[in-house]
């Protein structure tokens, strides 16, 4: 079965400004294409960005279809980013893997690393004592998709 992502800004971002608090965490950097331009397990990683026309922008990564910032207006018009994300496919890959991450096949931990499902049983990866948790080895978090820019406010992943 192909999972499928398909991220269209206008409809998830296509509301008016918020109020909301930004802290100052010393020097931010944007991060670009540039920095997320790697080979990753055999396939080409890049950074995608998606805009509405009210300004708001996010960065995604096709490595586990990742959220690298989402920037958007306070009350005064002011645009900030409001996610924590990483400035460079290295930094990624060396962070908390599930930061901005797409939630795939399951979240939290499937007991006995074993399901049935229509009478048949599955057996998954073990990687939390007896159990798997977020799924498996190598979870969707983890996976670099294959991705597609539509047009400027979407991007399809798969």
């Amino acid at each position: 079965m192909m999972k499928r992502i398909f991220l269209c800004l206008a409809l998830v971002l296509g509301v008016g400004c918020f109020e909301l608090g930004f802290a100052q965490q010393g020097a931010y950097i944007e991060p670009t294409s540039e920095n997320y331009r790697k080979v990753v397990d055999s396939k080409q990683v890049d950074l995608y960005t998606i805009k509405n026309n009210k300004g708001m922008v996010v960065k995604i990564t096709n490595y586990g279809a990742k959220i690298e910032q989402i920037m958007v207006p306070d009350k005064n018009g002011k645009f900030a980013d409001v996610v924590q994300g990483y400035e460079s496919i290295d930094k990624a890959l060396g962070g908390q893997g599930s930061m901005g991450a797409f939630v795939g096949r399951y979240a939290n931990r499937i007991g006995g690393a074993r399901f049935t499902l229509d009478g048949k049983e599955y057996l998954l990866a073990k990687n939390s004592g007896e159990n798997s948790l977020h799924g498996g080895q190598k979870g969707s978090r983890f996976c670099v998709y294959d991705a597609r820019q539509i047009n400027d406010s979407s991007v399809e992943m798969f």
